[in-house]
């Protein structure tokens, strides 16, 4: 068994009974250590089988090799505690070189580091405290400004669950993340940061940011106004590349995944120079389903593997990384560290290998700086909508045309996938508004009847998420999915056009939300979320 170095702390097995190693004994079969238990400072004769680890989480800790072949990783905390075949482990952060190791906790000394000495000072001469307390303020804004940029420069007020992140990922000594914090809480913000402790370092030259198409301008201006990177361009908004040697002009691009995911420009994309750090922005959709032995990758996915190959570093973001779904989960994560493939494919097996690849906030646990909790909860209500006779006669006929089409799809074999996303798209639309899908039926037409060319018809919807979802899966069918489509799709717009005047969902949700909470406070503010 391995004997713990002088001064690595034990506790009693099965008891709170807690001590420090004073020396060792190893010519004592039986009593092979002396400890010093605290508080009561009494040393005793105990045997190595009868003890176990005593660390904590937060320890500032020693490592202390045993043979003199390895260095010693230096002064951390201790940030994770495992037992592993009968042997317990330690994850110590050590900031001085940014790495996490798992060392026996055998090898680990507690010490009175700098922030044990900053809070509880031993004062030996007068102003000692004081001068301490000087040094350690001068310390850690040194070492904040080296890890993570001089914010106090840049529009933002961080968040300590944002400020974490970032050092949590400078001090892991790689950038292959995902970001899975909930709606809400900064994604976007974080990356700023993470960018500009890169930059104050000269981490960097090279970053890609892939986003749906409806976020490339919202990333652009984020950059732009809070964190004064305004050297990002949108790849085929505000320049376009022709030949690969163009790459040469761009070194800070966001670009749509839809556009990039097209041939044509996935070409160009890939024959560029390597990519510092490529970003992916709702990156639950890299969809890459098993089914047996085999996989079944989208377009986005494919994308995203080859780019891969073009980049030492990848972060993805993403509120929703599971969705229910193991084998899409893990195939993301294999995107992010494909040489813990293995280990991702018996992630049932391992779940603590999440922690080195995966870092989640939730709203439940956010606090602002002084402590106090941000979000206080929700509360649930549901408005009844009366449906009057000519709603219900709406909803009959719609739901007439979507089983015509599916119908169609399952017909049609594979190819009919993309009719039937259609149909599923035309759903959800309705359970929006009126005016969503009176939309939709009204393009649906203008295809059919020739009036509109697809790339017209793509850049006419009516937000940027319903185009993306259209891009990934619309085969460019102008004809009809079936017989008499046309004849039924005219008679869904006269119905709808009808119902725009008096759609009862918005009149409920205006009256008897919206005006009910601007009674109360007519200067609160309110944010809504709509599936279209």
């Amino acid at each position: 068994m391995l004997l713990p170095v002088p001064g690595a702390w034990v506790r009693l097995k099965d008891q709170n009974q807690f001590g420090r190693v004073k020396r060792l004994l190893p010519n004592i079969p039986e009593s092979s250590l002396v400890v010093e238990w605290f508080p009561e400072l009494r040393e005793e004769h105990v045997s190595l089988t009868s003890v176990r680890c005593g660390l904590q989480l937060g320890m500032e800790v020693q490592d202390v090799p045993r043979s003199r072949v390895r260095r010693s990783l230096g002064e951390g905390e201790v940030v994770e505690i495992r037992e592993i075949g009968g042997r317990e482990q330690a994850l110590v952060d050590f900031p001085a070189t940014g790495t996490r190791a798992w060392i026996p906790y055998e090898n680990l000394k507690p010490i009175r580091g700098v922030r044990h000495s900053f809070l509880r000072p031993q004062v030996s001469r007068k102003g000692e405290a004081e001068r301490l307390r000087l040094r350690c303020l001068a310390y850690a804004l040194e070492l904040w400004n080296e890890n993570t940029g001089s914010l106090s420069h840049l529009d933002i007020d961080p968040l300590p669950h944002q400020i974490h992140l970032v050092h949590r990922i400078l001090a892991s000594g790689n950038l292959n993340w995902l970001i899975a914090d909930d709606v809400g809480l900064g994604k976007t913000i974080e990356v700023g940061m993470l960018l500009a402790a890169l930059k104050q370092r000269g981490g960097y030259r090279r970053i890609l940011i892939v986003t749906p198409a409806g976020l490339t301008r919202q990333w652009q201006d984020e950059l732009h106004y809070k964190f004064a990177m305004s050297d990002f361009q949108i790849y085929g908004v505000d320049f376009q590349v022709n030949e690969a040697r163009q790459w040469g002009l761009y070194n800070h691009v966001i670009g749509s995944i839809d556009l990039f995911k097209a041939d044509k420009h996935k070409e160009l994309l890939l024959s560029s120079d390597p990519w510092d750090i490529i970003i992916f922005d709702e990156a639950h959709r890299l969809s890459r389903r098993q089914w047996g032995l085999k996989f079944d990758a989208s377009d986005r996915f494919r994308l995203a593997a080859e780019l891969r190959q073009n980049t030492d570093s990848m972060l993805l973001l993403s509120a929703t990384p599971h969705q229910g779904m193991q084998d899409k989960f893990q195939a993301i994560l294999e995107l992010l560290r494909p040489e813990l493939q293995e280990e991702i494919q018996t992630l049932s097996l391992n779940p603590e290998i999440l922690r080195e690849m995966v870092i989640r906030n939730r709203k439940a646990d956010v606090t602002d700086a002084q402590g106090k909790f941000i979000f206080q909860g929700k509360t649930t209500r549901t408005i009844q909508v009366i449906m009057d006779d000519r709603i219900r006669d709406f909803d009959k006929n719609l739901r007439r045309y979507l089983l015509r089409g599916y119908s169609a799809s399952r017909s049609l074999g594979r190819p009919g996938i993309a009719v039937g996303f259609v149909m599923t798209t035309y759903r959800k639309l309705a359970a929006s508004s009126i005016a969503a899908i009176h939309r939709a039926l009204e393009r649906r037409l203008a295809l059919l009847l020739d009036e509109v060319e697809q790339h017209d018809y793509l850049a006419s919807a009516p937000d940027e998420r319903f185009e993306g979802e259209w891009e990934e899966q619309y085969s460019g069918r102008s004809k009809e999915f079936f017989d008499g489509e046309i004849l039924m799709i005219r008679n869904l717009i006269d119905e709808a056009g009808a119902l725009l005047k008096s759609d009862q969902k918005i009149t409920s949700f205006i009256n008897r939300l919206v005006n009910a909470v601007l009674n109360t406070n007519p200067e609160e503010k309110i944010l809504i979320f709509t599936e279209y």
